[in-house]
C-alpha cells in the first residue's frame, strides 16, 4: 500500500489502487473472468450510488449473506459511503442467524441463490431494510444486484470517513457462546492488512493469491484476502474450500500464496488428484486456525519441496498477533521434538503483547492471560458495552487465551481460557451444545468438549447423563442435535455415563473429561 498516509482509510486505498493500477488485474472467478482495478472502482461507485438513491447514509449496516465471490467483494467498497459492512457466516443455522440480523439492523441485505431461503421470510419481517438484492438475479423478496448496478443513479455524494469510523461487524461469540459483533475500524482493518503484507504473506512481484478461506471470518477477509488486493496483487476468489477446486486453481492460475487451516492442507495432500508438480509455483502457505501437527508438516514440507510456511496466531478482536516464520519452521524440524512447532510464534511488529495475571504482568515463562495492544484491535462489541468493558482494559484487549512468552521471545499457548474448541478452524464453544443437549428429552447432564483429532485437530464430543429410568441412544441423539447446530458444533462422539466429574462447588471438569476420553494422535495420515 505504498504511496498512502499511515491515517488513509479503506475507501482511500480503493481510490489509490484504481488510480495507481487502473488496468491490472485484481480479482478472478473459478470460470478465468477477470476484473483490473479500474474496473472494480467503478462498480463499487455504482453501487455506492445505488445504495446512496435508497436513502442508506453513513453509519448503516449492510448484511452478506453469501459464499466468496467477486461480486461479494465489490460490497466493501461500500465503505465509501461510510457504511458497516457485516458478512455473515453461513455455515450458522437459521435461528442464529436471524439473531446476528435483529442484533445488527441492516438497512441493506445482500444474499446469494444457494441461501435465499434461509433468511427470505425473516428479512421481510426486518423494519430496517431498506434495500434487499440477490447476487444471482431477482428472487422473492430480493431484486438483481446486477440490475441495480446498471441503474442511472448518477454519482453519489460520499460523506467524510475518519480511519476510526467502524468499516465492519464481524460476529464472534462470548464465553457464553451467545454472538457478539465485533467492531472493526478502518484503522483496524488497515493495520491489520499492512501488518499481514509485512509479516505474513511479504508479496512481491509476480505473486497470484489464491482466496478460499470464507470471507465472514477476519483471517480470510482481513488478514488474506484485502491484504493481497491492497498489495496490488491479482487474486483467484473461491466460492469455499473444495480441495479439488483448490488443486486446480493453484495449477491453473500459477497462485504462489495460499491461506488455509492444517485440515485444509491434510485435505490437499491426500486428495486423488494431488500432484507436487504441477504446484511448482506455489512459494509460501499461510496457515492459522491452530497448529500444524509435526507429522503433517514434515510431509507437507517433503510433498512441496521450497515451498514456505508460515504461521499466524490472532483473534477477530485482538487482530494478528504474532507469526511462525518459514525460518521458525525450519529450526523446529531440526529439533528431534519439534517443541517450536508449539509455539505462535513471535509477536509481530505493531502488536505489543504481555501476559497478565491477577495482581499484574507476569515473567518469562509464567502462565496468564494474554492481552495485547496495537492498532490492529477492535472497536469495541456492537450495542454491547459491558461486555466491551469485559475484554478492553485501559487500552489493552483480553484474548481470553492463557499462554506465556519464553526466555527468547516465543509464545506459547497453554489452553483456553473459556474451554472453546477449535475444530477445522472452526470455533465451537461447549456451552451452546450443552444447551441444546440438555433439551432433549432423556438427558439430564451433559458436558462437552475438544478432544485430539487427526485431521480437524479437535474434534467436539460430548458425555450424557441419563434421567433416572431413561435410556439413550447415541445415533437419535446425533441426529436430533444435526437438525438444531451447524454441522461442524455437532458432537463427533458422544460417551454415555453415571455421572460427571465435578470440583468442590458443583462445576463439571473438562479438564478431566478430556483425560479419561482424550486419545492424543501422534500427527495426522
Amino acid at each position: 500500500m505504498k504511496g498512502l498516509t499511515s491515517n488513509a482509510t479503506l475507501g482511500a486505498l480503493f481510490d489509490h489502487l484504481a488510480a495507481c493500477q487502473n488496468n491490472t488485474v485484481a480479482l478472478r472467478d473459478p470460470e478465468g473472468n477477470s476484473v483490473t482495478y479500474g474496473q472494480f472502482q467503478r462498480r463499487i461507485r455504482k453501487l455506492c450510488a445505488a445504495v446512496a438513491a435508497r436513502g442508506v447514509s453513513k453509519g448503516s449496516r449492510v448484511a452478506v449473506l453469501a459464499k466468496n465471490s467477486v461480486e461479494y467483494a465489490e460490497v466493501f467498497g461500500l465503505v465509501q459511503l461510510g457504511l458497516v459492512i457485516v458478512p455473515l457466516n453461513w455455515r450458522l443455522d437459521r435461528d442464529t442467524l436471524h439473531d446476528l440480523l435483529a442484533d445488527c439492523a441492516p438497512e441493506v441485505l445482500i444474499v446469494d441463490r444457494e441461501h435465499h431461503d434461509v433468511i427470505q421470510g425473516f428479512a421481510a419481517k426486518l423494519n430496517s431494510l431498506k434495500l434487499a438484492l440477490c447476487f444471482d438475479g431477482p428472487e422473492t423478496g430480493f431484486g438483481s444486484y446486477e440490475a441495480v448496478l446498471n441503474e442511472d443513479n448518477g454519482p453519489a455524494m460520499l460523506p467524510d470517513v475518519e480511519i476510526d469510523d467502524p468499516a465492519s461487524i464481524i460476529y464472534t461469540s462470548g464465553t457464553t457462546g451467545q454472538p457478539k459483533g465485533a467492531v472493526i475500524s478502518h484503522r483496524s482493518a488497515m493495520a491489520n492488512m499492512r501488518i499481514s503484507q509485512a509479516n505474513l504473506l511479504q508479496l512481491g512481484d509476480g505473486d497470484r493469491v489464491l482466496a478460499a478461506m470464507p470471507f465472514f471470518h477476519v483471517g480470510g477477509l482481513w488478514y488474506h484476502f484485502f491484504a493481497s488486493f491492497g498489495a496490488g496483487r491479482e487474486t483467484t476468489v473461491l466460492p469455499e474450500f473444495d480441495p479439488l477446486a483448490v488443486l486446480e486453481a493453484l495449477k491453473r492460475d500459477r497462485i504462489t500464496v495460499v491461506h488455509l487451516v492444517p485440515t485444509m492442507v491434510s485435505a490437499l495432500l491426500g486428495h486423488d488428484t494431488f500432484r507436487p508438480e504441477d504446484l511448482r509455483d506455489l512459494r509460501r502457505v499461510f496457515y492459522a486456525g491452530s497448529p500444524m501437527p509435526t507429522a503433517l508438516l514434515r510431509r507437507a514440507m517433503a510433498a512441496l519441496g521450497s515451498c514456505e510456511f508460515l504461521q499466524s496466531y490472532g483473534s477477530t478482536e485482538a487482530g494478528i498477533i504474532s507469526a511462525l516464520t518459514p525460518e521458525h519452521h525450519q529450526m523446529a524440524l531440526q529439533e528431534d521434538e519439534g517443541q517450536l512447532l508449539r509455539s505462535c510464534g513471535v509477536p509481530v511488529a505493531g502488536c505489543e503483547v504481555r501476559i497478565a495475571g491477577d495482581e499484574g504482568a507476569k515473567g518469562q515463562g509464567e502462565i496468564g492471560e494474554i492481552e495485547v495492544r496495537g492498532d490492529g484491535v477492535f472497536r469495541g462489541y456492537w450495542e454491547r458495552p459491558d461486555a466491551t468493558e469485559d475484554v478492553c482494559l485501559s487500552g489493552w484487549v483480553r484474548t481470553g487465551d492463557l499462554g506465556y512468552l519464553d526466555n527468547e521471545g516465543f509464545l506459547f499457548l497453554v489452553d483456553r481460557k473459556n474451554d472453546m474448541i477449535v475444530s477445522g478452524g472452526e470455533n465451537v464453544f461447549p456451552t451452546e451444545v450443552e444447551d441444546h443437549l440438555l433439551r432433549l428429552d432423556g438427558v439430564a447432564e451433559a458436558a462437552v468438549f475438544g478432544t485430539p483429532h487427526p485431521r480437524w485437530i479437535e474434534q467436539v464430543t460430548a458425555i450424557v447423563v441419563p434421567a433416572q429410568g431413561r435410556s439413550l441412544q447415541v445415533d437419535d441423539l446425533k441426529e436430533k442435535l444435526r437438525q438444531e447446530l451447524a454441522h461442524y458444533k455437532c458432537p463427533k462422539e458422544i460417551f454415555i455415563a453415571d455421572a460427571l466429574p465435578k470440583n468442590g462447588v458443583g462445576k463439571v471438569v473438562r479438564a478431566r473429561l478430556r483425560e479419561i476420553y482424550g486419545k492424543p494422535e501422534e500427527g495426522m495420515q
